[in-house]
């Protein structure tokens, strides 16, 4: 898991590059306006990081897939949380399009705020936990929905969804 960007400034030059983008954005995420700025903020943050350590990679930000990084095909799952995250925290792919997006990796992203509200000033820090194939995600995944208990971090998820915990992912 790495902070990126290192300085913050950058990272509030990238939620400045996010607010700008929104309203060209496709918009599908399932928590509406919020969603669509957590999800931009996490891409910025991944184009970033790629380009600033020379990386080969492509945008296509398509229905399947967000990027094509050195021949693979990469998708970019972000979550806003109001801590920094933990190695036992899970990262989640929410289910209701996982036949239909079928990446070769994922790579997932959290991005810290100080609570859900509409205003891109709420986020103050970006993390890159880690990366999974797809198959992989299948494999050691676990499959949840709103109807089962809390899992060990007291977390209910609010749609189905894969999850994984942060210490079973790839380093980025």
């Amino acid at each position: 898991m790495i902070k990126w960007p290192e300085d913050d400034k950058d990272f509030k030059r990238l939620v400045s590059v996010a607010d700008l983008t929104i309203p060209e954005y496709n918009k599908r995420s399932f928590r509406g306006p919020q969603g669509y700025q957590v999800g931009i903020v996490g891409e910025l943050v991944i184009m970033d990081w790629l380009e600033k350590t020379g990386k080969n990679w492509r945008a296509t930000f398509n229905t399947r897939y967000d990027l094509e990084v050195g021949g693979e095909r990469w998708e970019i799952k972000t979550k806003e949380r109001t801590v920094d995250p933990e190695p036992h925290y899970d990262c989640t792919v929410p289910a209701y399009n996982h036949d239909h997006q079928r990446p070769d990796r994922f790579i997932f992203v959290s991005v810290t705020s100080s609570g859900k509200s509409n205003s891109m000033d709420r986020f103050k820090r970006a993390f890159i936990l880690g990366t999974i194939t797809y198959d992989e995600l299948d494999k050691r995944g676990t499959y949840r929905t709103p109807a089962d208990a809390p899992d060990d971090n007291g977390w209910v998820p609010t749609i189905e969804c894969h999850n994984l915990p942060i210490t079973e992912l790839d380093e980025p």
